[in-house]
């Protein structure tokens, strides 16, 4: 197995070409989408070198510690490499996808202004119907109920209202949020501006002071919520709009969330003291004592490690914008630089499931198996009481893999009490009635948690796939406002849980260098080790003299 490793890592080395990343074009051309792009793809260079930094010193700690008679050993040192190497090749892409980014602004710069043409489509078309002539279908008003389906005139109307109910602020953050999925940003502003200029004899002077009042506030949501979706020329229109018609006081709120001043710096968190992590003048290798460092799970104590995994998952979970939820964007090959955290905290989930098989599996011993399976269980339960579902399903995910399962000598060896808690634990992982026990417990959880990521970006598909982007209503087509409202719902759910305080738990090393990356080996060569661990119709007591031997 050890040959076959060194063989697929040299031909990774020679087949993988540094490439940019394929990017939906479309993007190039829509809100401020190429800054943000920008802005992304730094903040992940920057992460990628924090990665870069501990994968390193796990891997020379590794190599320091190196047993060359030792296989587990080797393929540990190995996997560690195969992570340098993916590491390294990412940082090179997403730097040549930056260049290939930063080369489109330029282009488009130089063509700013061959867009007159498709901006006064965009007028010819939004100015067919005022917004001050749409009568909604009398079958679809309900004064309790701001997400029914309508125009994009009537959704401007609900949210501009001049009757004494105040707008559902949700329904005012969904559309927002969404509505690059169902108009331009041309469309959106000028049918703000038409709201506001009321025509002379239609409302009366209180009421077109109530209308103006909501569309400025209206419009300071619409810059805070998605600034990057909307197009330069419409900013610049949202600008002279502020100078010419608003008076001092509004304009002055409207012209600080213009102000794009650390509005795609990518290190402004950095710079505010969000970001911790500096890169060091050198890397630190760790020594042991007793332990080989593939065996970090049975000198660890379960809480210090759930500790460790919860500060490290967290921090890629915070990190996670509602930009990277909407449209499946993480599943979607031209639009997943758009999606990088996304991505980093399912590819996380799966490599601690694979980090927690090969734990086992590198074990020769069935004892020693057997005290690994039983730390991961504590580290299971540890995570569960510090609320941090993910974590939690990424381990019990590692133990039902069909390589782990299969060891029944091993899991027969645990204590009946390890048994009990596993049983506990587990009930959460349960995927009928779509995880009703997990939605159950998580709803327990308060505020300071890290939900089961995975299982909301299902929901998501779900709700995207299941629901029509549109409905028709006698003819006439109006937006399905309330499958925007049920996606807005999820990731509001997912915002809530960003806001976790983990105030107590602190960095804790070697424990935390170590997690920071885990080494795996792929299914097939886990159940491969898993078949040489104990084989097929093997008796307990054949495995029991071979091991005598080890």
């Amino acid at each position: 197995m050890v040959k076959n490793r060194i063989k697929d890592i040299i031909e990774t080395l020679s087949a993988k070409q540094p490439s940019v990343y394929p990017i939906d074009e479309k993007l190039f051309h829509q809100g401020q989408y190429l800054r943000y792009l920008k802005q992304s793809l730094l903040k992940s260079i920057y992460y990628q070198t924090e990665n870069l930094y501990f994968t390193a010193s796990h891997y020379l700690t590794v190599l320091s510690e190196y047993i060359s008679t030792d296989s587990s050993h080797s393929l540990h040192l190995l996997c560690m490499g195969n992570l340098l190497i993916q590491i390294m090749y990412d940082i090179v892409c997403e730097a040549a996808t930056f260049c290939h980014v930063q080369g489109q602004e330029i282009i488009q710069k130089k063509n700013k202004n061959k867009d007159k043409d498709k901006e006064d489509k965009v007028k010819k078309h939004s100015k067919e119907e005022s917004i001050w002539k749409e009568q909604e279908e009398p079958s679809l008003m309900n004064k309790d109920n701001d997400f029914r389906p309508g125009t994009l005139n009537s959704l401007i109307i609900r949210m501009t209202s001049t009757g004494g109910r105040v707008v559902d602020k949700d329904c005012i953050s969904t559309f927002f949020s969404l509505y690059e999925l169902f108009a331009e940003s041309r469309d959106v502003w000028e049918k703000i501006e038409e709201r506001y200029t009321v025509p002379k004899g239609v409302l009366d002077q209180d009421q077109t002071n109530v209308i103006k009042m909501r569309v400025t506030n209206l419009l300071v949501n619409w810059l805070k919520t998605s600034f990057h979706c909307i197009e330069p020329s419409v900013l610049a229109s949202i600008d002279k709009f502020a100078d010419k018609t608003l008076k001092k006081e509004n304009a002055l709120i409207l012209k600080r969330e213009l102000d794009l001043s650390d509005r795609f710096n990518a290190f402004a968190d950095r710079e505010k003291g969000r970001l911790s992590f500096e890169v060091p003048d050198s890397v630190t290798v760790f020594a042991f004592q007793n332990l080989k460092p593939y065996e970090i799970l049975l000198g660890s104590d379960s809480k210090i490690a759930a500790e460790q995994i919860t500060l490290l998952e967290f921090d890629i979970y915070r990190r996670i914008s509602k930009t990277e939820l909407i449209s499946q964007r993480w599943s979607r090959e031209k639009c997943q630089t758009l999606a990088r955290n996304v991505s980093a905290l399912v590819q996380r989930s799966d490599r601690l499931a694979h980090f927690v098989a090969s734990s086992i599996l590198f074990q020769k011993r069935l004892k020693d198996r057997a005290k690994v399976l039983a730390s991961c269980i504590l580290i299971a339960a540890a995570l569960a009481e510090l609320n941090n579902y993910n974590g939690l399903m990424g381990i019990l995910m590692g133990l039902t893999l069909s390589s782990v399962q299969r060891l029944k000598y091993t899991w027969g060896r645990i204590n009946p009490k390890y048994e009990e808690i596993y049983k506990q634990i587990a009930i959460c992982q349960d995927p009928s009635n779509s995880f009703k026990n997990y939605r159950e417990i998580i709803k327990q959880a308060g505020n300071t948690c890290v939900p089961y990521f995975t299982l909301y970006l299902s929901d998501l598909t779900f709700m995207d796939e299941g629901n029509p982007g549109d409905m028709f209503v006698d003819d006439v087509i109006l937006i399905n406002f309330p499958k925007h409202q049920m996606v807005y719902r999820t990731i509001k759910t997912l915002e809530k849980y960003q806001q976790s305080k983990f105030e107590n738990l602190e960095r804790k090393e070697p424990y935390y260098t170590l997690f920071h990356q885990m080494p795996g080996l792929d299914e097939k060569e886990l159940y491969q080790l898993s078949l040489e661990r104990e084989p097929r119709n093997i008796t307990l007591r054949d495995l029991e003299i071979r091991e005598k031997n080890y």
